[in-house]
């Protein structure tokens, strides 16, 4: 269901939350899909550690979450004037789950008070997590196109 083409092609059903699951008809296809979305799984359950260079948090200051601001330009993520994570690709930024940008709705939800350590870091994860994610879907896409060549 990470693929972009399968939610693409059924994206009527999925908005009805009757999702349809397509039986892969060839079992090598099968088990190399069931191993990305299985890596997919333990990265979202924070099971597998991700650390990269995303969201490393810069400047000084209270921490104070003011209003988060993307920079195009920079890759960076404002939280104020003087603090913010970086790098962020766009597409981590741009990223969105069950119609929610990830990034946005975790700082506004943390707005006019202070970011605590394990807030920090968890950001910087959250970072990964969404890069890894998107690589994931691109290589989950790749595997759906070869197993249903007609459906994509």
């Amino acid at each position: 269901m990470h693929s972009p083409s399968y939610r693409h092609r059924y994206s009527e059903f999925l908005k009805r939350d009757f999702p349809r699951i397509p039986l892969v008809p060839d079992m090598k296809d099968f088990n190399a899909l069931a191993k990305l979305g299985w890596q997919l799984c333990e990265i979202h359950l924070l099971k597998k550690p991700l650390r990269g260079e995303l969201g490393q948090y810069h400047g000084k200051g209270d921490h104070r979450v003011q209003k988060p601001v993307y920079s195009w330009e920079q890759k960076t993520l404002h939280i104020n004037k003087d603090q913010y994570f970086a790098p962020v690709p766009e597409a981590v930024w741009n990223f969105h789950i069950g119609g929610y940008p990830v990034l946005e709705k975790y700082l506004k939800s943390r707005k006019d008070r202070p970011l605590s350590l394990d807030e920090i870091s968890h950001i910087a994860v959250i970072c990964d997590v969404l890069a890894f994610t998107i690589e994931q879907m691109q290589a989950i896409d790749a595997l759906w196109l070869q197993a249903f060549p007609d459906r994509g």
